[in-house]
């Protein structure tokens, strides 16, 4: 085999969260922010999401990947609102 075809990644110090089928807004917050071990207090709205997203200094690990299924499950202006808000994260976080 060719070590051209294939694919390593060291999970070790990454934080993965899981995100399935979430049927509300409300929902899918509540998933990202169990799989962040997001501090408590923070709000439960789009705006604190974002917040949330783009300031993670409580988690020992420098890469984070968020999986995501069955989102075709979420209201279609939620799910537009969600990857936006990836999206804008992700863009963040490239600098």
């Amino acid at each position: 085999m060719k070590l051209a075809r294939i694919f390593y990644a060291d999970l070790q110090k990454t934080r993965t969260v899981a995100v399935n089928g979430p049927k509300s807004k409300q929902e899918l917050i509540a998933q990202l922010y169990a799989g962040l071990a997001l501090p408590t207090g923070a709000g439960q709205n789009w705006d604190a999401l974002d917040e949330v997203l783009r300031d993670l200094a409580w988690i020992p690990e420098k890469d984070i990947v968020i999986v995501n299924a069955g989102l075709d499950s979420l209201p279609a202006d939620d799910l537009v609102t969600y990857a936006a808000l990836l999206a804008d994260a992700a863009a963040y976080w490239k600098g």
